[in-house]
């Protein structure tokens, strides 16, 4: 196991724990060196990390029995498994974290179906780069984050819907000009606070999502509501223009929106539960 340069001033406070499955000592190694200079150099990409290894797939497996691991780094074709289905094994045994895949330049159109499967990204290993390599890890994590708490918000609606349906728990709406222009400058905020800490992996602004939740729900607010309240924050802050960086915070933003429904639906559950 290797360790990042830890500084006291790291601006980033998340313990990256990373997986690298690959038997060429080559490649490996030069993977490796990516990852200690990016950390030398405290990229904003990469926070602290634990590396771990694993020649073939049956150590790796072990790996994912003994830890949990927020990014698999991984060669298709090892020598006890070859090819997607060196991604599907691996896939079924990781809960809830992040595969990028690694290839050579002949190996593409594998690469793709391993993202069709679920694989976040892939990288070719001759054209790798360490900002390359930071940058596609940390939107790996990201990326697959946003899908695991959308699909903990899935579930929670479904368990919602079961008890009673979110129109049904309306029954004024967002319709008050006062609290819709105080939630309007309240949920600008908490966009910007929040998009900020994403980007710097500082500690996300929990307690102000909850509180927005909160206020939502004195509203009786319902999930079109929601949605239509952040729309309208992205259109006041030009998020819909098409530069790559308005477009790059109206993508983080979107984790703002799944936090605050997902808090919502749970204020609700809560609400019916007591009825």
């Amino acid at each position: 196991m290797t360790d990042s340069k830890d500084t006291a001033d790291h601006t980033l406070h998340t313990l990256l724990r990373v997986l690298v499955v690959e038997d060429n000592p080559g490649d490996l190694l030069l993977l490796k060196e990516m990852l200690k200079d990016a950390g030398e150099e405290n990229n904003p990409f990469l926070p602290p990390f634990q590396l771990h290894e694993a020649m073939n797939l049956q150590i790796a497996s072990q790996c994912l029995k003994d830890q949990v691991f927020d990014i698999i780094l991984l060669d298709l074709n090892l020598p006890d498994s070859q090819g997607l289905a060196t991604f599907t094994d691996l896939r079924d045994q990781l809960s809830d974290g992040a595969v990028v895949v690694l290839t050579g330049l002949a190996d593409n159109a594998l690469a793709m179906e391993a993202i069709r499967h679920g694989a976040q990204d892939y990288l070719v290993k001759n054209r790798l780069d360490p900002d390359l390599l930071v940058r596609s890890m940390r939107y790996a994590v990201e990326r697959q984050r946003m899908q695991n708490e959308l699909e903990q918000i899935r579930q929670r609606q479904y368990r919602l819907q079961e008890i009673l349906s979110l129109e049904e728990l309306s029954t004024t709406g967002l319709d008050q000009r006062y609290s819709v222009q105080k939630l309007l400058r309240d949920y600008t905020l908490l966009v910007q606070r929040h998009v900020r800490a994403t980007r710097l992996q500082e500690p996300r602004p929990a307690e102000h999502v909850r509180a927005l939740a909160r206020q939502l729900a004195r509203l009786h607010a319902r999930a079109r509501d929601v949605v239509h309240l952040h729309l309208r924050v992205l259109e006041n802050t030009g998020s819909w223009a098409k530069s790559a960086e308005e477009r790059a915070f109206a993508n983080d933003a979107r984790l703002v929106l799944l936090e605050v429904m997902g808090h919502l639906i749970d204020i609700y559950l809560e609400w019916t539960t007591l009825r």
